[in-house]
C-alpha cells in the first residue's frame, strides 16, 4: 500500500494584508485547523505562503461572494497551469484577505472545492472555509462546551456568536465527512 498524498495548502495573502499580520497567521488563524486535519487525515500538510502576485494577490475581493469566489478559481487556474500545479483533491489555493467580502460574508468557498477565499476578521474562519473545501458541512458543526465549561463552536459553525468561545476543533460528524472526502485520493 503507498504512503498517503500529503495535503498541499497554498496561501496567498492578499496585498490588503500587512507584514506584521502575515507574521502571525501561521500560530493564530491556521495551527488549530491544521493540527485538527493532520489527526483527521493522517497526511502530512506542506504549507506554502505566497505573496505580492501580481493578478493573484492583487483583485478587488469586495463584492457578491459566488462572483468574487468565481474570480478567484479563474486567477487561480492561471497559476496552477503557469507554475505546473495540480487540482488534486489534496491541494487547496487559499486568498486569506484582511477584511470581509461584503457587509455579511466573511469567507467562502464551493463544498469540495480547491479553491477558497478567507478574511482575518475571525480566528475561526480560515478553519471553517477550509474544512468546507473538504466536506464538512454546517449541518454537521455544533457547539461543545470546552474544558472550562463554556459554550463554544466547532469550525463550520454556521451562526458565529462573539459570546461563545471557539472549539478550534472539527465535530465528530465533520471529521468523519472530511476523512471521507479525501478517502476517495487514496
Amino acid at each position: 500500500m503507498s504512503a498517503k498524498q500529503p495535503i498541499r495548502l497554498f496561501v496567498f495573502y492578499h496585498d490588503d494584508v500587512d507584514a506584521d499580520t502575515q507574521r502571525i497567521v501561521p500560530r493564530n488563524y491556521l495551527k488549530d485547523c491544521i493540527v485538527e486535519i493532520k489527526k483527521i487525515t493522517g497526511r502530512e500538510c506542506i504549507i506554502e505562503y505566497k505573496r505580492s502576485i501580481e493578478g493573484v494577490t492583487d483583485f478587488n475581493y469586495k463584492g457578491h461572494e459566488r462572483t468574487v469566489l468565481e474570480d478567484w478559481i479563474r486567477r487561480v487556474g492561471g497559476y496552477v497551469v503557469q507554475n505546473n500545479l495540480s487540482w488534486k483533491k489534496t491541494y487547496r489555493y487559499l486568498l486569506v484577505t484582511s477584511d470581509k467580502l461584503n457587509d455579511t460574508i466573511l469567507g467562502v468557498t464551493y463544498e469540495g472545492h480547491n479553491c477558497l477565499i478567507s478574511s482575518l476578521v475571525a480566528y475561526q474562519n480560515i478553519g471553517h472555509e477550509l474544512g468546507h473545501s473538504f466536506g464538512a458541512t454546517h449541518e454537521d458543526a455544533e457547539l461543545q462546551y470546552n474544558s472550562f465549561g463554556l459554550l463554544s463552536e466547532t469550525f463550520v459553525y454556521p451562526h458565529r456568536d462573539r459570546k461563545r468561545g471557539n472549539a478550534y476543533r472539527y465535530s465528530l460528524k465533520n471529521r468523519e465527512n472530511i476523512a471521507n472526502f479525501l478517502r476517495s485520493d487514496d
